[in-house]
């Protein structure tokens, strides 16, 4: 399988378009949704019945999701493309962990909630919407 490959200037443009500052929080949340997406995917291939094949894949995929999710949790956006990559991670993360410790309405209310953030953010992250600040009374 070929892998694709970004152009120079659409990589720079890329890397503009999603706020540089939060270019390594964003390419962390997208290295969590990844890992976490194939943590379990070998499990219906491996024939060895005791997961021979697939365990050891897939621990090495939880550390990676793992390292990811702290690295996400610790740093706070400075862009709106940064935000909208957290806010987007959090059904994911939800999912992943099957709501452990919170029953499915809670689970439903924030899956909702970035749903609405990500819908929110979704222009300010691409530029098509400028949010300006509150003008502050000048004494």
């Amino acid at each position: 399988m070929k892998r694709a490959r970004k152009k120079p200037a659409a990589k720079a443009k890329a890397k503009a378009k999603a706020g540089g500052r939060d270019a390594r929080l964003i390419r962390e949340c997208v290295r969590y949704a990844q890992a976490a997406a194939s943590e379990g995917a070998g499990f219906g291939v491996d024939p060895t019945g005791g997961n021979d094949f697939a365990g050891a894949a897939s621990d090495a995929y939880l550390r990676v999701a793992e390292d990811a999710l702290r690295f996400v949790s610790k740093t706070a956006p400075e862009t709106p493309a940064g935000l909208l990559a957290k806010v987007r991670l959090v059904p994911m993360v939800l999912n992943y962990q099957n709501f452990a410790g919170i029953d499915r309405y809670c689970g439903a209310f924030f899956v909702e909630l970035s749903k609405q953030m990500g819908e929110f953010l979704q222009p300010i992250a691409h530029g098509h919407m400028v949010v300006a600040p509150k003008p502050t009374a000048q004494s």
